[in-house]
C-alpha cells in the first residue's frame, strides 16, 4: 500500500467515525482536551508520517545473548559488551523497514550458553510474543547451531519467524560482516511469509 492509499484509507475513517485525527497546538487548552479523547493528534505532517510508518512497519525484535557480534576489545581480548541500543545503532537503516525494540537478556560468551540458557531464550520470545511480528537473536557462531535447534523443540509452530545471527567480527570493527548479517535477520523477520 502506497502512501496516499493509506492516508486516503486513514481520512475515510476518520470521517466514518472510526478514529479520530487532527491537528492539534500544545498551547490550545481546547485542543489539548481533545486530544485526552481522541485516538491520536498529529502537530504536523512528518509526525503523520512517523505514526503511519510505525502502524504499518513489523514490530521486531531484538533478544541478545552475547557473542562477537556483540564483543569489544579490551586488553584480556574480546568481551561481550555491546547493548541491544549499540547494535541497532550500528544499523540505522533497518528503521526504515520495521520497528526494531532491544532487549538484553544476557551478555556471555557462546561457549558459556547452557541448556537453561536455551530455556531463557525461549521464555523470552513466549513473554513478548503477542507484542511483536519477529525475533531476531544474537548468539555467538560457536554455538549457534545447537541454540538453533533446542529452539526448534521448545518454540514449535511459530507463526511468527525466529532468526538467530551472529558473526565472525565484533560489529563495532570495520571489516565485520556482523552489519549485513543483522540487517539481513531484521530483513527476514519482517518479511510478510517468513515463519
Amino acid at each position: 500500500m502506497v502512501f496516499e492509499d493509506l492516508l486516503m484509507a486513514l481520512t475515510t475513517a476518520t470521517k466514518a467515525g472510526f478514529i479520530t485525527c487532527g491537528v492539534y497546538e500544545e498551547t490550545s487548552k481546547e485542543e489539548t482536551k481533545k486530544k485526552e479523547v481522541a485516538d491520536f493528534y498529529i502537530k504536523d505532517y512528518q509526525e503523520l508520517i512517523d505514526k503511519i510508518n510505525r502502524w504499518i512497519m513489523k514490530k521486531i525484535l531484538l533478544i541478545t545473548t552475547g557473542g562477537t557480534i556483540a564483543c569489544i576489545k579490551t586488553s584480556n581480548g574480546l568481551i561481550p559488551h555491546a547493548t541491544p541500543e549499540e547494535l541497532l545503532n550500528e544499523v540505522e537503516v533497518v528503521k526504515t523497514f520495521c520497528n526494531p525494540t532491544g532487549l538484553n537478556l544476557m551478555c556471555i560468551d557462546s561457549t558459556d550458553m547452557l541448556p537453561s540458557d536455551w530455556i531463557k531464550i525461549a521464555s523470552c520470545i513466549k513473554e513478548h510474543y503477542a507484542n511483536y511480528d519477529g525475533f531476531v537473536i544474537c548468539h555467538g557462531t560457536d554455538t549457534l547451531s545447537y541454540t538453533a535447534s533446542a529452539l526448534s523443540y521448545l518454540i514449535q509452530n511459530s507463526k511468527k519467524p525466529i532468526v538467530l545471527t551472529g558473526a565472525q567480527k565484533p560489529i563495532s570493527t570495520d571489516s565485520t560482516d556482523a552489519r549485513n548479517n543483522l540487517i539481513d535477520s531484521f530483513r527476514y523477520a519482517s518479511f510478510e511469509h517468513a515463519h
